[in-house]
């Protein structure tokens, strides 16, 4: 196990508990660890955990599943405060999409934990208990570490989404009936913050923002998929719900480029409506000063673009800012295949997104961010080059500073003693006596030097001495 779990265990018992608490608990569990040494990302034996655990467990008075799941609702503030702020809050906007990103959060860390033995996460919809959520949850670990999932997501619950929420184990990992993963049913608590908004069937399940369409009555577009006709051979039917689901920032124009069609989140982010005209809402971007003609755009369709907003009049709200989105063109043209009954353009696109500071800007999460893509593994693998190059940038910092301290230190010692001793004491080397047979001593006063130091600033007292 990484260092950073025993770090996090350590900082939990010192700042809940005290020093001497810790103290106590490393004596049992026979570590011989010195305080605050443990290695980030360093591996560790995960006995060491488990007896650091069964100590405080022993020590504190509660039962392990107890310090684990107090373990896991620290280790969310402990991240946060480390710098990944960020990273937490994007993973999703409800609670569901939160945690069906873990998954893509550990595949992250791999890149600066390669020896990571992340577990596995699936959160669905309860089939029996109407706005419940199933968490299922696999480790190589077995179920030595499941009260701590158990913490992670009641705090980011709490933290992220204003909701307080009950865990209700359904089965265990490896159990006598051979359980391939551990689950627990999820509700929402009795009590719940001041700021909940009273949706208790979607507020696991949705964002705010989407249970606020529903209860608006604001629906998508319905029936017919405007590419049915192109799938005809295959038997493969398509709802034009379905591509808004799974497309979720599409979009759709016919010859005359009026908008028959947009995706799930397309709908969110703007006001604009179907039949409208794209170009009076987006330009290209990219390929550069592309205009809006067919005889331009046609040869695009291999290619990436970007389309950018020219009008920011159609946000739906001025906060979000995702104005540029990069994606590709695909064109289903009856001069083509004849199967297809009408000239369709589909822009499939995203937001243009490098980093976790502009996925906070846009206003999106990484839930929002279409799977089938790899922008959200690029996002993270920014991030964590930025993280990176910031690290470096604080020790190159101390760096610094460090070697003007030792310069600083040499010419204090220089001036105190001779070159020759100065040197052996930095090279740590014994000092030995020397003799000389002549030598004389001088002794010498200042008349009146109480009175002039006390009058002038000690820079002035040193010059002073300098000079005489």
């Amino acid at each position: 196990m990484y260092g950073w779990i025993n770090d996090c265990v350590e900082k939990l018992v010192i700042e809940k508990f005290g020093l001497d608490a810790w103290h106590a608990i490393k004596e049992k569990a026979g570590c011989t660890m010195p305080d605050g040494a443990w290695v980030r990302l360093d591996t560790y034996p995960d006995g060491d955990t488990v007896n650091l655990v069964m100590a405080a467990a022993e020590a504190l008075n509660v039962g392990a599943d107890d310090v684990l799941e107090l373990f896991g609702q620290y280790f969310i503030q402990f991240v946060k405060k480390e710098g990944y702020a960020n990273l937490l809050r994007c993973q999703g906007d409800s609670l569901k999409g939160w945690m069906n990103s873990i998954n893509d959060l550990h595949l992250h860390l791999e890149h600066t934990m390669p020896e990571i033995v992340a577990p596995e996460f699936w959160c669905i919809d309860d089939p029996e208990v109407k706005g419940a959520l199933i968490l299922r949850y696999r480790s190589q670990r077995g179920t030595l570490l499941a009260p701590l999932v158990v913490g992670v997501v009641k705090e980011v619950a709490v933290m992220y989404f204003q909701t307080n929420i009950v865990f209700e184990r359904k089965t265990l990992q490896n159990d006598d009936e051979g359980e391939r993963f551990t689950s627990w049913r999820i509700t929402l608590a009795e009590e719940q913050p001041e700021d909940f908004d009273g949706d208790y069937e979607n507020a696991l399940l949705l964002s705010k923002h989407e249970r606020l369409k529903r209860r608006s009555g604001k629906k998508n577009a319905s029936g017919k998929c405007p590419f049915s006709a192109a799938f005809s051979n295959s038997g493969f039917n398509l709802r034009a719900d379905d591509l808004c689901n799974i497309f979720p920032f599409h979009i759709v124009i016919d010859q005359d480029f009026k908008i028959i069609q947009m995706g799930d989140k397309m709908d969110d982010v703007f006001n604009f409506k179907r039949g409208e005209t794209i170009t009076e809402i987006f330009a290209f971007a990219a390929p550069p000063q592309c205009p809006w003609e067919w005889s331009s755009i046609k040869p695009s369709k291999d290619l990436t673009i970007e389309l950018k907003l020219v009008n920011d009049a159609y946000l739906n709200n001025p906060q979000v800012v995702a104005k540029h989105f990069k994606g590709s063109i695909f064109l289903f043209d009856p001069a083509e295949n004849p199967s297809i009954e009408d000239f369709r353009c589909l822009f499939l696109i995203s937001p243009k997104l490098t980093n976790l500071a502009d996925l906070n800007e846009s206003g999106f999460t990484l839930s929002d961010i279409p799977s089938h893509t790899m922008q959200r593994e690029h996002i993270m693998l920014a991030e964590h080059h930025a993280s990176e190059t910031r690290t470096a940038h604080r020790l190159e910092i101390l760096s610094t500073q460090l070697e003007q301290e030792k310069r600083l230190s040499n010419s204090l010692l220089e001036m105190m003693l001779p070159e020759k001793v100065a040197e052996d004491l930095r090279a740590g080397r014994k000092v030995l006596p020397e003799q000389f047979e002549n030598c004389s001593i001088f002794f010498s006063d200042i008349v009146g030097f109480t009175n002039i130091s006390s009058q002038l600033e000690p820079i002035r007292v040193v010059e002073l001495l300098n000079q005489l």
